[in-house]
């Protein structure tokens, strides 16, 4: 039987609950590289810009060998066809 005190009132009192339990000092940025890393990822096609330069710093960083494209449909179609050629998922930032 749940007694009232025991039920969160709102969802971010669920979320801060959550959140005292654990401590997070990771970035989006760092987990998404993490997780195209567990994936088998090993290059990532892109355009460098000002919207994502902070990220191409964490990719710079990291095992991930990044290939720059000068247009958007230019780095689809390299992933696409790295893709193709290799048997494995594409990645484009």
């Amino acid at each position: 039987m749940l007694l009232t005190e025991e039920i969160p009132s709102t969802l971010s009192d669920i979320g801060r609950t959550k959140l005292e339990d654990s401590v997070w000092d990771v970035s989006i940025g760092d987990y998404l590289i993490h997780c195209l890393e567990d994936y088998g990822v090993r290059h990532v096609f892109g355009i460098p810009g000002d919207y994502v330069l902070s990220f191409y710093s964490m990719l710079e960083r990291s095992p991930l060998q990044l290939v720059g494209c000068t247009r958007e449909d230019c780095a689809g179609f390299a992933a696409d066809a790295y893709a193709r050629l290799n048997g494995i998922s594409a990645v484009c930032v």
